[in-house]
């Protein structure tokens, strides 16, 4: 069953939503979905098909959208943030041809600039770089003194702070938390989840355990161009420290769309300070907004959930960020 006939036998089941605007939101991967099941929406409603789902827009953070372009931008990022020389910058982008994916194996100078950029970066944590770069442990068990054991015997892995010690936090520790909460039979019966319907949940599912569906779009550039011909209302940001998917990158393929700018760049503010920079654009009743969100990694509502409120609350109601 498709998104699309998801979505209308919830309306049919709540008829009393029908009228009521409807948005897509997206984070991370699922960014290369979200225009995929609103071109599908829109396709269904010129169908006929009923009921209709009044779908005004979408909102997508950090979203991935253009593989190639979001590998490629990791280098020229790294630069920008001071995580690699220019002397080392230069270099690569001449030897490699601005192409870091997929090198050819016969470009030597490529191939060991990339190497030397690589010893720059691989202890940075790529969601995150001001971030500290942790262990990714996760327990994988149901039981509850098993993943209470592994916990205990895993934590200093974690650099869970103490009033005794300089470590510094980590963010994965809460991700092995959440991974034993989820698994737990009493929280599924609280959360009234059917129970044989989920074997074993993952925060992330890297391997693509108990997922069948196979990868087969890796770029969405082309929908987002389709969408400009609407009147739908998007808002795309990032996370100006993201190295999973830069934000250089989701500019430049925003910017392919050709689409009219209507406000320039510029800061936007949240009590007076700067909290990022936006800029608007519009064509025949479409509109796009792109912000960047100050100090934020991958997913910028995982970080500074307070900005990201106000720029959801503007935006959602017409009013500029």
């Amino acid at each position: 069953m498709s998104v699309f006939h998801i979505q209308m036998q919830w309306l049919t089941d709540h008829p009393e939503f029908t009228e009521v605007p409807f948005f897509v939101a997206s984070d991370s991967y699922a960014g290369i979905i979200t225009p995929i099941v609103a071109k599908e929406i829109l396709d269904g409603n010129e169908a006929g098909l009923q009921p209709q789902i009044n779908l005004r827009g979408f909102v997508s953070g950090s979203p991935h959208a253009d593989t190639a372009l979001e590998l490629n931008s990791g280098v020229p990022f790294a630069y920008r943030l001071a995580l690699i020389s220019r002397s080392l910058y230069e270099s690569a982008k001449n030897s490699c041809k601005g192409n870091y994916v997929d090198v050819d194996p016969s470009n030597a100078p490529c191939l060991e600039d990339l190497e030397k950029i690589n010893q720059c970066v691989e202890q940075i944590n790529k969601d995150n770089i001001l971030d500290s770069k942790c262990a990714r442990l996760s327990s994988k068990s149901n039981n509850k003194e098993q993943s209470r054991r592994f916990l205990k015997e895993n934590s200093q892995r974690f650099l869970v702070p103490s009033p005794k010690t300089q470590d510094y936090w980590c963010p994965n520790f809460e991700n092995v938390l959440v991974d034993v909460w989820a698994n737990d039979e009493r929280v599924r019966d609280s959360l009234h989840v059917r129970r044989g319907t989920v074997r074993t949940w993952y925060r992330c599912n890297t391997f693509l355990k108990d997922v069948l569906y196979t990868y087969d779009v890796f770029n969405a550039v082309d929908y987002y161009q389709n969408l400009t011909r609407t009147g739908l209302q998007i808002l795309i940001y990032s996370g100006d420290h993201d190295m999973v998917v830069p934000y250089i990158s989701t500019e430049k393929w925003i910017n392919s769309l050709n689409i009219t700018v209507d406000e320039v760049w510029r800061p936007w503010f949240v009590e007076g300070q700067v909290a990022g920079y936006t800029v608007k654009y519009t064509d025949y009743g479409f509109r796009l907004t792109f912000a960047t969100v100050k100090g934020a990694g991958h997913s910028p509502t995982q970080y500074m959930p307070r900005w990201c409120f106000k720029m959801f609350e503007r935006w959602i109601h017409y009013y500029p960020l």
